[in-house]
């Protein structure tokens, strides 16, 4: 078997170093591609929503969550669409999916807040609000919220 020279080596390596940056390239373009793509269901589902068409919302949202699964906003609009629902179990799970994805976001912890409101667990409602403020301590309806709660001396339920 004969040995390669120094020249046939370096050409071998120079034509893997090539294919293997061409997969590389074609990998983070298939990667933007699809994140493209997530973005334009999101975007159509956020518009679906702005016009009243929920069911239509939903399949964009749903989506975009399985093209790109780290998409916090998919999460907070599917949300938001169970909470308009009064379907707050589902509205709950889609928040929290959020929170885990975007934990430095004060509108995911002001909307957990209102489903645990809603669902009469005072206790975790005003847990979720005074994180929500902990991340902004300017606002005012949060701050009227938690004092509604507090003045009017709600009965505090278990999270």
């Amino acid at each position: 078997m004969a040995v390669p020279d120094r020249k046939s080596i370096i050409t071998g390596l120079i034509f893997i170093l090539v294919i293997a940056g061409t997969g590389t390239l074609y990998i983070i373009y298939s990667a933007n591609l699809r994140s493209g793509q997530a973005a334009g269901h999101l975007s159509r589902g956020i518009g679906y929503i702005k016009n009243g068409k929920n069911i239509e919302a939903v399949t964009e949202l749903e989506k975009a969550i399985s093209i790109k699964p780290g998409l916090w906003k998919a999460y907070y609009y599917l949300g938001g669409i169970y909470l308009k629902k009064n379907m707050l179990s589902e509205a709950g799970k889609e928040f929290a999916k959020a929170l885990k994805l975007k934990p430095a976001m004060p509108e995911i912890y002001n909307a957990l807040g209102i489903v645990y409101f809603k669902m009469g667990k005072v206790d975790a409602a005003t847990a979720y609000f005074q994180a929500s403020l902990r991340l902004n301590p300017l606002n005012e309806q949060v701050n009227a919220i938690l004092e509604t709660i507090n003045g009017r001396g709600m009965k505090q339920t278990k999270k």
